[in-house]
């Protein structure tokens, strides 16, 4: 359709797929005689034709998250292609995330592996980035990367967070735990699924989390250390297995400490050896501290408890010093 726009001169504004001054050309990416089809060096992507890209860098964002079996949980990445200057989505551009329970070998078969696409996303808190919402099944660890691809899924670059996945690639891990309210999202209260000794002021903390929206600070308010345990609901096990008991910790007080412990009772609910106080405490430092014990249930055990204890730190003051604890969990051994 050409309208004068004065003389001698006239403008067209074309139908189509096609381009130029008298609409006689097919417009970027496209080809054929009507410009239907997708010309040499693009790929068709939601319905147009959008040119290949190069994928000259990438970054797994998202090198560790914790979770719940079936909880949605958001991975996120980056990448930027050679011939794009500009900000924002990048034309042409697919991006995934990709998992899998065992090791994720290098050369990547992704055949191997379960994949969700991941969409351009931008908020004022995490920036631009390439993110997938997903959820794993069960109990365990698993491994994920990303994945881009500028020509329509033909091939893909994988990246890691240090960048672009090489033989040395790093995935990044997901810890679904089977701890109740292990990570403390539940909206109502923090003791939810958990109890608290009379000696523990405990309290939802939103602005210092190890993951998700919450965590829980654990203040001492008593001087008797027997009066300032956190513990969670019982947990089922099977006598003979072996388990790790895993607890995320954030330590700035130099009036308290926090380390792991853990008890056993049979079908009746009666103790099954005594309860365990040993192991590592916590270190006063400005980043989170994760804490492990590799317990094996005795013979006779069907439940575990698992807890932490609030201690006074050697030359603090008896109350008032407090630890906020984060994604809690409790991981079978394969």
């Amino acid at each position: 359709t050409c309208a004068m726009r004065g003389p001698g001169a006239f403008e067209c504004a074309c139908t189509g797929h096609f381009a130029g001054p008298t609409c006689g050309v097919c417009a970027e990416g496209y080809a054929g005689a009507n410009c239907e089809s997708c010309a040499a060096g693009a790929h068709l992507e939601d319905g147009v034709c959008a040119l290949n890209r190069t994928i000259n860098a990438c970054q797994l964002q998202t090198g560790t998250v914790w979770g719940s079996p079936g909880e949605a949980l958001t991975l996120s990445a980056s990448v930027s292609t050679g011939d794009m200057s500009a900000a924002g989505r990048q034309p042409g551009v697919d991006g995934r995330i990709c998992w899998r329970e065992a090791a994720i070998a290098w050369p990547i078969v992704y055949g191997d592996l379960t994949c969700a696409n991941a969409s351009y996303v931008v908020d004022q808190a995490a920036g631009e980035r390439y993110a997938a919402t997903l959820s794993f099944p069960k109990i365990g660890l698993f491994k994920f990367v990303a994945a881009f691809s500028g020509n329509g899924g033909t091939t893909w670059t994988a990246c890691d967070p240090d960048g672009i996945a090489t033989a040395t690639m790093k995935p990044g891990t997901a810890t679904i735990y089977n701890v109740d309210n292990g990570g403390f999202e539940a909206i109502d209260s923090p003791l939810d699924r958990w109890v608290a000794d009379l000696g523990l002021d405990v309290e939802a903390e939103t602005d210092r989390v190890h993951s998700g929206g919450r965590s829980v600070r654990l203040t001492r308010v008593s001087t008797v250390n027997a009066d300032t345990d956190f513990t969670a609901a019982p947990i089922a096990v099977a006598a003979g297995k072996s388990y790790t008991v895993s607890m995320w910790f954030l330590d700035t007080d130099p009036n308290a400490r926090a380390n792991v412990v853990y008890a056993f009772y049979d079908a009746a609910d009666a103790p099954v050896g005594a309860t365990s106080f040993g192991g590592v405490y916590t270190a006063d430092q400005a980043s989170w501290q994760n804490i492990t014990r590799v317990v094996v249930a005795p013979t006779g055990a069907t439940r575990v408890r698992i807890s932490t204890r609030i201690y006074q730190q050697s030359g603090g003051t008896a109350t008032g010093g407090a630890v906020i604890l984060d994604d809690v969990g409790l991981i079978a051994a394969p």
